[in-house]
């Protein structure tokens, strides 16, 4: 498709909507309208192109809110992340290294991350994102949808989802906290909420220093040396009224962090390389997305029409004093424009059936540019995508759901159509519920696979995309007048053509990587101001040389207890996270060497006092057992860490 052809596309779709916007119709009041297939309180965004109610969902979500995060206090994403079943984290080290998400064994870069609806894996650096500079604040909800995705959200979403909401505007008010802790540690986070009839918007900025650790600290007895990290992040948001019937929503994020990591130097004497202490390697990573959408609404809410652009973009450089380049960067930078129409109506004298029919036209662009390309040569890919997603609940207790996407690729490799099918269903006498899925999704190469990443590694433009089938089947049970419940959920998955990097080149790999295991979570409240919540993940995976593959513990698993009293002024909370025995491969040797990293679990402790209305003190202790966590060969995460912090929040009016 020409650019031409595409200006004038965006533009007749963004006509068409504010030109609607225009339209007097009869049947259109002034209330505020939920769309048929979100009633209820909880509901999930990200499962469907539209929210839903959670009950009706049919693929496996987790769902964190602000309560939760508010709870735990943890300051990363990451570790919150080490909760979910099916979610396998690896962190190479302390704050600010390069920190990895796996979603029932598939790959990294097979994990769709977005952030406000912002697709943010960057395609300079594998389409993978590193979680670590994503700090847990200004944060609404995330939720972690899992299973093959693509046919709701393209290439990226073969494992799963990712999707984090940060907060929006509300009742006035200021908050700031302040925290500091060990490891020279300390972070200043401030906020500011406003709301009126047509309009509301949300202001909030972190910044966090720490001396944090570094890998030879940890595993060299009489070496004290630190890897210093600095991360300053803001967030806004921006929601108003347009007329009776059109809303817009702005949303952006800045992120600028900086961290020292201790090298691998190459002996080539003995062609084995070690970690050495000093000079160290500096990388400063600078985040920016946005989003901008409008959202026209008629017939009482029967109609939907939303357009909407969005852009993510990753600068990252690099000084290293053994390149023979002093300073390398890259930056990745990624396009989206979305054209969606929601159509909701209801045949109540047939099944009392609710329909939800939904059809997107999307573009999707990538470029890729740095001085670790080959050939310092920018480098780009484009598609156009049509989708189409049919919601049916029956009876208020059977919803089934289908979705189907036909993505054209502009360069080099095959297009591509994917589906998914999702079924839940509620039987009320017992308060169960059933649910499952079944879906293929692909995952585009990557531009540094095409096109070649360093002096070393030539790009193959011959490359295919990789595909999964996958399904899951699950059973949720409520007891204790729902107090109580459990889910546990089977899955299975087949990866083909799966993209492996070996020697100086990338291929499509021949067999299948097969993974399947099962997930189960559970939650009780034995006292009204007692939650207990656990989750525990068994996880077989095998290459097609029938190897586990690496990075994949084979188990895994939490436990959370939050206790509030003193009439709910003060709370505790107690947090464990186990990971099992896992392989992964020594890049100090030449070809690298498959290796076993040990089990470990971490123990979290923190507690926090309302002192008077809007005034709170907190505290927390991280692996309290100093247990040493491995997660990548030669790396280690920290040791016990304590913080003490004070949150004050006030409304002006």
């Amino acid at each position: 498709m020409s650019l031409n052809k595409q200006a004038l596309l965006y533009a007749g779709l963004i006509s068409t909507v504010f030109s609607l916007a225009h339209v007097t119709s009869a049947a259109a009041q002034d209330s505020d309208v939920v769309s048929p297939s979100t009633p209820g309180k909880e509901i999930v965004v990200s499962a469907s192109r539209v929210p839903m109610s959670a009950n009706r969902v049919g693929s496996a979500v987790t769902v964190i809110d602000a309560d939760d995060l508010e709870d735990r206090q943890t300051q990363s994403v990451a570790d919150v992340l080490q909760e979910v079943p099916g979610v396998a984290v690896t962190r190479s080290g302390g704050m600010g290294s390069l920190t990895e998400v796996r979603i029932r064994g598939a790959e990294a870069n097979q994990t769709l991350v977005l952030i406000d609806g912002v697709r943010v894996n960057d395609p300079s650096r594998g389409n993978a994102f590193n979680l670590d500079n994503l700090l847990a604040v200004d944060l609404e909800r995330i939720e972690v949808l899992r299973g093959p995705q693509s046919a709701l959200y393209g290439s990226e979403a073969l494992g799963g989802v990712i999707n984090i909401i940060t907060r929006k505007g509300g009742p006035s008010r200021v908050s700031a906290t302040l925290e500091a802790g060990t490891l020279e540690s300390y972070r200043f986070s401030s906020s500011v909420s406003h709301s009126e009839e047509n309009y509301s918007f949300y202001l909030g900025a972190t910044r966090l220093n720490s001396d944090s650790v570094s890998a030879l600290d940890r595993k060299m007895p009489g070496v004290s040396e630190t890897d210093p990290y600095e991360n300053t992040s803001i967030n806004a948001n921006l929601q108003f009224d347009v007329g009776r019937f059109v809303e817009v929503s702005l949303s952006g994020r800045y992120s600028d962090a900086t961290v020292e990591f201790d090298p691998l130097v190459f002996d080539p004497n003995t062609f084995v390389s070690a970690t050495q202490d000093e000079p160290g390697v500096f990388t400063d990573t600078v985040e920016a997305s946005g989003r901008a959408q409008a959202k026209l609404t008629l017939f009482e809410g029967q109609w939907e029409q939303i357009v909407a652009a969005g852009i993510s973009d990753i600068d990252t450089e690099t000084t290293d004093p053994f390149f023979f380049l002093p300073v390398t960067s890259t930056e990745g930078q990624v396009r989206e424009y979305l054209y969606q129409s929601n159509i909701f109506f209801a045949t109540p004298e047939v099944a009392n059936a609710e329909h939800t029919l939904i059809l997107a036209f999307e573009r999707l662009e990538e470029d890729a540019a740095g001085t670790f390309l080959s050939g310092g040569e920018d480098q780009s890919l484009a598609s156009n995508s049509l989708i189409g997603e049919y919601e049916l609940a029956l009876w208020d207790s059977l919803f089934l759901g289908g979705s189907i996407r036909q993505q054209q690729n502009e360069k080099l490799f095959d297009d591509s159509t994917t589906y998914r099918a999702t079924l839940a269903y509620l039987y009320a006498e017992t308060d169960t519920r059933l649910h499952g899925s079944f879906g293929k999704a692909v995952k585009n190469p990557t531009l540094t696979e095409l096109f070649g990443f360093g002096p070393g590694f030539t790009g193959n433009p011959n490359l295919q995309p990789e595909s999964a089938i996958g399904w899951d089947i699950g059973i949720e049970q409520n007891f204790w007048d729902k107090r109580a419940s459990v889910d546990v959920t089977y899955f299975d998955s087949t990866i083909e053509d799966l993209i492996v990097g070996t020697g100086n080149t990338a291929f499509n790999a021949t067999g299948e990587n097969r993974i399947k295991g099962l997930e189960v979570a559970g939650s009780i409240r034995p006292l009204p101001d007692l939650r207990l919540t656990a989750s525990y993940t068994y996880t077989d995976s095998e290459d097609s040389n029938g190897q586990e593959l690496i990075r994949r513990p084979r188990h895994m698993g939490s436990l959370n207890a939050n206790y509030r009293f003193l009439d709910g002024r003060a709370s505790v909370n107690l947090g464990l996270v186990h990971k099992g025995k896992q392989d992964d491969l020594n890049f100090a040797t030449f070809p690298a060497t498959r290796v076993g990293l040990d089990s470990y679990t971490t123990v979290n402790l923190g507690g926090s006092y309302d002192i008077t209305e809007g005034v709170s003190l907190f505290a927390r202790a991280e692996n309290l057992t100093d247990a040493e966590q491995i997660d990548v060969f030669e790396t280690r995460g920290p040791g016990l860490t304590a913080f003490v912090g004070l949150r004050i929040g006030f409304s002006p009016d």
